[in-house]
């Protein structure tokens, strides 16, 4: 066959194989994981050094296919690594947390068969979230106090780490020289309060709208005083409401690693966070997933007489750690990561606000759950303690030979 001829089928060979890796349209929102409010201007970074960058409203729209390693980073946030195999046309949210909260976990990845997952992608998510419809919250008091000398409290809403865009009251007066101002509290997950009123005299039907912090909310409180002889009732409509639990929705993607050829990976997340880990194949497939198991502590017992310990104190350390002191419900729960490299450990106690008043020798253990055919999605104890009469306590010596 004539060489030019050749020349021309080799061309042709590699033009087609090139039009059949076709990129993929994904799209990528920021966010951030403590307030799930959106992250503007995100700095995304490639393995060849390239670097991109989300709009004003955190979203960024790229052309991927295949392996692709992004650094994920803003400043104020803690970074996260995107590595994954996209093979299709896909919207993602990603969150990142403020600095200083994540912490660097070491992980052994193994598959449900107990295969080592080598070379493969170790995803970390939360679960998915729909955005709950506006709708209203109703309720109505009706109020006599003859020019009260200050706000009343006359509604309470009680929330749980809610989002909140605004609260509008109306009054419907009893008779049209009657009116009434009032005042609206806004109590926030962080512990911080804030506080709005409207002062003026305000008459029937008068609508007027308060607008919170961009922050998680736990209480709202509604405060009414009465400026007249005259009742009213106070109507509180079009309460937009949105659950932290019930925000984004898609897939919540908190990093997304690429493991070692010996199945490690090094996971920056939050300790203590609600998570699943997805195990996802070289090409993209998800093959297995992994929720947080439950560790469950039951109310420790006098190992003596089996009589209840309260109230007592648990300290977990180890990959997480915190305290919970004066305890006395019949058991505390708290989650851990599975296939980590290191231990959990949680010691138990029982409480005195003098810690060299305490009766009895505290008690500690170590947790450490497996991926694979080992692993298991909750786990409880039952601590038994020996008070410092009962118990002897070794002194032991060691020698070098």
């Amino acid at each position: 066959m004539n060489k030019n001829i050749q020349w021309i089928f080799v061309l042709m060979f590699l033009v087609i194989s090139t039009n059949l890796v076709c990129a993929h349209d994904i799209g990528i929102s920021f966010y951030d994981e403590n307030t799930l409010l959106p992250i503007p201007t995100v700095t995304i970074t490639d393995a060849n050094g390239s670097v991109y960058t989300s709009d004003v409203d955190g979203e960024w729209i790229a052309s991927l296919t295949g392996a692709k390693d992004l650094t994920i980073s803003k400043t104020g946030y803690d970074s996260r690594p995107f590595e994954f195999y996209f093979t299709t046309d896909a919207n993602y949210n990603f969150l990142l947390n403020p600095t200083g909260l994540d912490s660097n976990i070491g992980f052994i990845v193994k598959d449900s068969n107990d295969n080592l997952w080598t070379n493969k992608y170790l995803m970390f998510n939360k679960s998915n979230f729909f955005i709950i419809p506006e709708y209203t919250y109703f309720s109505k008091a009706t109020e006599t106090t003859t020019n009260a000398t200050g706000y009343q409290l006359k509604e309470t809403i009680n929330l749980s780490d809610f989002f909140i865009s605004r609260v509008t009251l109306r009054i419907k007066s009893s008779s049209s020289d009657s009116c009434a101002s009032v005042r609206v509290k806004w109590y926030y997950s962080d512990g911080t309060t804030d506080n709005q009123s409207n002062d003026n005299c305000n008459t029937n039907y008068t609508a007027f709208t308060f607008t919170p912090q961009n922050k998680l909310i736990n209480k709202i409180e509604i405060y009414e005083k009465t400026l007249t002889s005259s009742s009213y009732t106070a109507y509180y409509d079009n309460v937009v409401v949105y659950s932290i639990s019930n925000y984004l929705t898609g897939y919540n993607i908190i990093n997304s690693i690429l493991t070692s050829s010996s199945g490690t990976a090094t996971a920056s997340i939050l300790a203590n966070g609600d998570y699943n880990a997805l195990l996802y194949d070289s090409t993209g497939t998800l093959v297995d997933t992994y929720e947080k198991t439950t560790v469950t502590v039951n109310k420790p017992k006098n190992e003596v007489t089996l009589a209840d310990i309260s109230p007592y104190d648990i300290t977990v350390g180890g990959l997480l750690g915190y305290s919970l002191t004066n305890q006395s419900a019949s058991s505390v729960s708290f989650n851990i990561f599975a296939g980590t490299e290191g231990f959990y450990y949680f010691s138990v106690v029982d409480y005195n606000a003098v810690v060299a008043d305490r009766k009895y020798i505290p008690r500690q253990y170590f947790v450490q759950v497996p991926m694979g055919s080992g692993y298991y999605s909750a786990i409880t104890y039952q601590p038994y303690l020996l008070s410092e009469i009962d118990a002897v306590v070794p002194k032991i010596t060691v020698l070098d030979q």
